[in-house]
């Protein structure tokens, strides 16, 4: 979804922003003459096993912001939110959606016959819209920003149960 040099600018912004940055941003910095797989390994150990929610409402965040942009396809953003909710501790109400997401999107895109791509497409971005404050640029706000979104969450939810 994101490139290694975009990755890299992100940690040397958190470095430029904070008075002593953990050890694992400094890595991360460094890593331009590193492999991929070790720039994602710095990336799994900074985040840590167990992956808070706070991080993955970023990456729908991001999801939501690359796919209007028109850089990510509707594909790869389903199977991301797929993924997400696999490895991600989310609410209840965020995991309904999510599963739903990824069934709807399937049967549509294998032409079962149970809705469209254009619905899955349209529930998908209805439900990354809650999570689009969060950017890269703001990584210091996000604590603040992810106390509005149980609310939003629970309201999307009744106003679109995903049954």
């Amino acid at each position: 979804m994101m490139d290694k040099q975009q990755v890299i600018a992100w940690a040397d912004k958190q470095i430029e922003q904070e008075a002593e940055p953990p050890y694992s941003i400094i890595e991360l910095a460094l890593s331009g003459s590193k492999n991929l797989n070790d720039t994602i390994s710095i990336l799994h150990n900074l985040v840590g096993e167990n992956k808070p929610p706070i991080a993955g409402h970023a990456v729908l965040g991001y999801l939501y912001q690359q796919y209007t942009a028109t850089k990510l396809s509707l594909q790869q953003v389903a199977t991301t939110i797929y993924w997400l909710g696999l490895h991600c501790d989310f609410s209840e109400a965020e995991h309904s959606f999510m599963h739903s997401i990824d069934r709807e999107y399937d049967l549509a895109a294998d032409g079962y016959g149970y809705g469209s791509i254009a619905e899955a497409e349209n529930q998908i971005v209805r439900f990354t819209a809650i999570y689009k404050d969060f950017t890269l640029e703001n990584a210091q706000q996000w604590q603040e920003i992810d106390k509005a979104i149980p609310e939003a969450v629970q309201a999307l939810y009744q106003n679109f149960k995903p049954w």
